[in-house]
């Protein structure tokens, strides 16, 4: 797995980090699944309005085969249920690369 972290908008952020994790069979089916369930392969909702006073771009990219795919959104949490699934499952791969933030700052 290759992870990128970036700080700021979408469109102007700062490049942090990058890694790379070799991830354990057993751990990567679990995440696979939580993605399957969230439909991410079958042209997820992608969500990213104009303005917000608060909140996070998410942006999660996948390939599978010779299939791209790509989900962004902006503070996904509990706003749908279709971009909850997703940010779940994207909430399983930041935990996997070791990154997650503190609980107050995932929104």
């Amino acid at each position: 797995m290759v992870w990128h972290e970036s700080e700021g908008s979408a469109d102007g952020g700062a490049h942090l980090l990058s890694g790379e994790r070799e991830v354990a069979k057993e751990e990567w089916e679990a995440i696979d699944g939580l993605f399957e369930k969230a439909r991410f392969w079958q042209s997820p909702e992608s969500d990213l309005p104009s303005g917000g006073k608060d909140g996070a771009d998410w942006l999660v990219e996948g390939v599978r085969g010779e299939t791209y795919q790509l989900w962004t959104a902006w503070a996904p949490l509990r706003r749908s249920a279709s971009l909850d699934a997703l940010a779940r499952a994207a909430l399983a791969l930041v935990k996997v690369a070791e990154r997650m933030p503190a609980a107050d700052r995932v929104y």
